[in-house]
């Protein structure tokens, strides 16, 4: 038999065990609701929450970071000093959500071919296929990827499952059912403009799902401006004028393909959670599938009048002319 003393023991005991768990569980309601701020939504659960309650049922979101050794093999690093250094680890940390956006829906071609390059970089280092998922107003706009196109920068179009849902929501749908699956290379998202069901309460869980699984999660955005998300990074991509890359050669056949120089984009890191932000001109090289940092050169400025007369010189003059008859 238990004394008065040893039943309230265990009483008390068991009230805080219950207590603790309580405060666990509307720790992670408030996360999916996004009612913390981005700092405590994206802690980790205390690994009480792990032992005691056992595995997440079928379809919870689970606030678990990857491994030390996954964290590392999952830096992509660019290989411009001037980008690495921006981030904590010298690389891109590709387990989280990266947003992508083009300001008018012109660039959308250099929208898309830096995220060519970047799959090109992401690939060399992760198996599997990629879950390329496009709105149906990008289609109509810019169209679908071409193969020849994504073989050039390096990526293999049989990697490529190319999704088109009929509304924007099932966009977000697709995206976040494949990033829950760590057998996928990365995952990527286009839609069009600002999209008011795209806050932040999706792009957390978008980010959760990656850091459960591994799997890099692209977002891109035609046509759009910036807009507050849980990305772990934002990047506003804008095209620059390429130099030319080709030698020209007497009496010799030269493709045309030659005299087109290399892909060139100006990047800005507006947002970076993992470091600082920055910009920097790149170039891409598609023999050797890498980026390099593009020159910066000056344009010569015309001269500048000042208060001067913007009137040519001897003008006003009476100059005599022969007359010829």
């Amino acid at each position: 038999m238990r004394t008065y003393r040893e039943q309230n023991e265990v009483a008390e005991s068991d009230m805080n065990a219950k207590t603790s768990q309580i405060a666990e569980l509307r720790h992670r309601l408030a996360v999916l609701e996004g009612r913390l701020p981005s700092a405590v939504q994206l802690a980790p659960v205390p690994a009480s929450a792990q032992t005691e309650q056992g595995p997440a049922p079928l379809g919870e979101v689970q606030c678990t970071r990857a491994s030390e050794s996954n964290e590392l093999s999952s830096k992509i690093v660019l290989g411009v000093s001037k980008l690495d250094r921006l981030f904590a680890r010298d690389g891109l940390n590709c387990a989280s959500l990266h947003e992508f956006y083009a300001s008018e829906m012109r660039l959308s071609g250099a929208l898309s071919g830096f995220l060519c390059a970047l799959l090109s970089l992401i690939s060399k280092q992760r198996t599997g296929a990629v879950l390329w998922v496009t709105d149906r107003t990008v289609q109509q706009e810019t169209g679908i990827p071409y193969p020849p196109g994504l073989a050039q920068f390096g990526v293999d179009p049989a990697r490529i499952v190319f999704v088109q849902p009929n509304k924007t929501e099932e966009v977000l749908w697709a995206m976040e059912e494949g990033a829950q699956c760590s057998t996928l290379c990365a995952v990527v998202g286009e839609i069009a403009g600002s999209f008011r069901n795209f806050d932040l309460t999706v792009t957390r869980r978008l980010v959760l799902r990656a850091e459960q699984s591994g799997v890099p999660v692209l977002l891109a955005r035609h046509g759009a401006q910036a807009h507050p998300s849980a990305a772990l990074s934002r990047w506003r991509i804008a095209p620059k004028t390429s130099r030319f890359s080709g030698a020209v050669r007497a009496r010799r056949f030269m493709p045309s393909r030659a005299f087109v120089g290399n892909p060139g984009w100006r990047v800005t890191l507006e947002k970076n959670r993992d470091g600082r932000p920055g910009f920097c001109d790149l170039e891409w090289n598609h023999a050797k599938r890498c980026f390099k940092e593009a020159p910066t050169h000056s344009m010569p400025m015309v001269r500048r009048t000042g208060n001067g007369s913007s009137l040519p010189e001897r003008t006003g003059q009476v100059v005599a002319l022969r007359a010829y008859r």
